[in-house]
C-alpha cells in the first residue's frame, strides 16, 4: 500500500513540473515612439528644400515659403540600452507635380530621372527679335524654321517615329515629389563618466523614381554619387558630463568628401506639470567637395574649373535654431536658419568674377536667377532677349548673356506641430 502511494505522488508531482516550465519568461523592456508632424516647409541644413516651390508660383526666393510638409517618424527603442533605430520620413502637400512654368516650345522630353527638355530660348521669342534684327522672312516662315531644326530637320516618315522629335509646350522638372524622402538612422548613445557620447549611421533616400540616385555610381566626372545621390553619413556625438545640453555632432559621408560639424544646445524647461519649452541652437560647419567634368583634356571652361579638379566650398553653413511649446504629446514650434555662407546655396559653378563680362554672376555673391523674372513665358523672353541683343552690341561682346538676378535671403522660417505617442 505504501508503494502505490509513493508511486502516486511520484507520478503527481511529475505532473506538475510542466506546468511550472511553461510559463513565459520575461520579455526584455523595449518601447517605440511614433510622432507625426507637419512643417510649413522642410528646410535641412539651412536649404530650402522645397525652394521649386518659388519657381511653380513665378515668385522670387524668399524667406517664408509657404510649402507643407508632412513629416512621420517612428522610433524603436530597442532592449539594448541606448541603441536607436529611427524611420524619418518628408513629403510634400503642395505642388507635387512638375508644371509647365518656362511656356517655351522644347524637341523633346529624354529619358533619365524623367527630367523634361529645356530649350536654350523660347522659339516664338527669339523669333520675334530675329524680325526686330532684320532677318529675312515672314514671322511664320522664320517660325517654321526654327521648328524644323528644332525638329533635326527631318520627319517623319523620312525618319523613324523613335528617332523623330516632337515639339511640345513639356512640363518642366519642378515637382516638389521629387524631393520626397525618407531617412534611416540606425544610433547608440550611453551617458559614461567622461561625458555622454554616441555614434551611428544614417542615410538619406529619395524615395520617389524621378529622383532617386545610386550612391556608388561614379557621376560623368569621376566623382562618387550619380547626380541625384543624396547622402549617407557616418556621425559621432559628444557632451561634456559638466554640460550635458552642449553637444559637439560630426557628420561624414561615406561615399565622398563632404563633411558637416555642429554644436548644438538643447534644453528643455518644465513650466509646470503639463507645459514645458524646449530651446535647441546652434552653428554649423561644412566642407562640401564637388567635381566637374569639362570637354577636352585641361581644358577651362566659363566655369573657370580645370577638368577633373575638385572644387570645395568649406565655411560657416547654418546656425538652425528652434523654440517649442510641449504641451503632454503635442509639440508647437517655430524655426530660423541663419546662412551666413551662401556659397553653399548658389547654383552658380564660377569663382572668377571675371565671368561678369559675360553677364554671368558666380558662387561668391549669392544672386541666382530671379524665377519671377527669368523662365517664365513669352514676356520674360522678350525682355532678355532684346535686353541681350543690344547689350552685346553696346559691349561689343557676342556672348553676353543678361540675366534678371535676384541675392539669395540669409534667413529661413518655418513653423512646425506634432503629435507623438508611445507604445
Amino acid at each position: 500500500m505504501n508503494k502505490v502511494f509513493k508511486w502516486s505522488g511520484g507520478v503527481l508531482l511529475c505532473a506538475s513540473m510542466p506546468l511550472m516550465a511553461e510559463e513565459p519568461p520575461k520579455l526584455p523592456n523595449a518601447n517605440v515612439d511614433v510622432n507625426v508632424s507637419i512643417a510649413s516647409n522642410y528646410v535641412f541644413r539651412g536649404q530650402d528644400m522645397y525652394a521649386n516651390r518659388f519657381v511653380q508660383k513665378r515668385q522670387a526666393f524668399d524667406s517664408i515659403n509657404q510649402s507643407p510638409s508632412l513629416q512621420p517618424s517612428i522610433t524603436f527603442k530597442t532592449p539594448v540600452d541606448g541603441l536607436t533605430f529611427n524611420i524619418l520620413g518628408a513629403f510634400a502637400l503642395a505642388g507635387r507635380g512638375d508644371k509647365d512654368i518656362d511656356q517655351r516650345i522644347q524637341n523633346a522630353r529624354p529619358a533619365g530621372n524623367n527630367a523634361d527638355a529645356t530649350s536654350a530660348n523660347s522659339i516664338v521669342a527669339q523669333t520675334l527679335v530675329d524680325m526686330h534684327t532684320g532677318t529675312a522672312g515672314s514671322f511664320h516662315s522664320i517660325l517654321d524654321g526654327k521648328l524644323q531644326t528644332l525638329q533635326g530637320g527631318t520627319k517623319w516618315p523620312t525618319t523613324s517615329i523613335a528617332a523623330t522629335n516632337a515639339p511640345n509646350l513639356y512640363k518642366d522638372p519642378n515637382g516638389l515629389e521629387r524631393a520626397d524622402e525618407i531617412d534611416l538612422t540606425l544610433g547608440y548613445s550611453s551617458s559614461t563618466r567622461v561625458g555622454v557620447i554616441g555614434f551611428g549611421v544614417v542615410t538619406y533616400n529619395y524615395v520617389n523614381p524621378k529622383a532617386k540616385g545610386n550612391p556608388f555610381a561614379q557621376n560623368p566626372g569621376g566623382g562618387a554619387g550619380s547626380p541625384y545621390y543624396f547622402g549617407t553619413e557616418m556621425f559621432v556625438t559628444y557632451a561634456l558630463p559638466m554640460f550635458p545640453d552642449l553637444t559637439a555632432k560630426a557628420y561624414h559621408d561615406i561615399v565622398n568628401s563632404n563633411q558637416y560639424y555642429q554644436l548644438v544646445y538643447s534644453k528643455t524647461i518644465a513650466i509646470n506639470d503639463k507645459v514645458s519649452v524646449g530651446v535647441t541652437t546652434g552653428p554649423s560647419y561644412s566642407i562640401v567637395s564637388n567635381q566637374y567634368s569639362l570637354t577636352g583634356a585641361g581644358a577651362l571652361n566659363q566655369t573657370n574649373v580645370v577638368q577633373d579638379t575638385q572644387q570645395t566650398v568649406q565655411g560657416w553653413k547654418d546656425w538652425t535654431s528652434n523654440v517649442s511649446v510641449i504641451l503632454g504629446g503635442l509639440t508647437v514650434g517655430l524655426n530660423a536658419a541663419y546662412r551666413p555662407d551662401l556659397r553653399f546655396y548658389d547654383s552658380d559653378l564660377a569663382t572668377n568674377r571675371v565671368v561678369a563680362l559675360d553677364g554671368q554672376s558666380t558662387m561668391d555673391d549669392g544672386l541666382v536667377n530671379d524665377p519671377s523674372k527669368v523662365g517664365n513665358g513669352l514676356a520674360s523672353d522678350l525682355v532678355q532677349l532684346f535686353v541681350n541683343s543690344n547689350q552685346r552690341v553696346l559691349a561689343l561682346n557676342p556672348r553676353y548673356a543678361w540675366t534678371p538676378r535676384q541675392k539669395l535671403p540669409k534667413w529661413i522660417y518655418w513653423a512646425n506641430v506634432g503629435y507623438t505617442a508611445t507604445f
